[in-house]
């Protein structure tokens, strides 16, 4: 809805640890250490393991439980609201804001929050 701001800059996940990741019936978490977190109502793409699934909320069955404890080693992310993380072991997540209404996700990073 939103989109990402031009001078956003994702490197903040790059060295941080997935710690958690929390399912709802309208929200999946990705929690990561430093107190930095991506929380999405949208959609989401898993990469990994020879498997490619896009997810929309709310999500009923996922591989993303792997990811736990692995470490962001790359993160990109563009204007048109698209974030890509990715992690040891081949494994990617990228979030997409593809919804012209709702907002898409949220990223926090400690007391601030952007809405996507």
């Amino acid at each position: 809805m939103y989109g990402l701001p031009s001078d956003f800059d994702s490197s903040f996940f790059i060295g941080r640890a997935l710690v958690q990741v929390c399912f709802s019936s309208n929200q999946v978490s990705f929690l990561f250490e430093g107190d930095i977190g991506v929380i999405v109502e949208g959609s989401f793409c898993h990469k990994g393991d020879g498997i490619e699934g896009m997810y929309k909320i709310p999500v009923t069955t996922c591989g993303v439980m792997r990811l736990s404890g692995l470490t962001v080693r790359t993160a990109t992310s563009s204007v048109d609201g698209t974030l890509s993380l990715g992690f040891d072991e081949g494994q990617a997540l990228t979030f997409h804001d593809d919804s012209a209404n709702y907002e898409s996700y949220h990223i926090r990073r400690g007391e601030s929050e952007i809405h996507v």
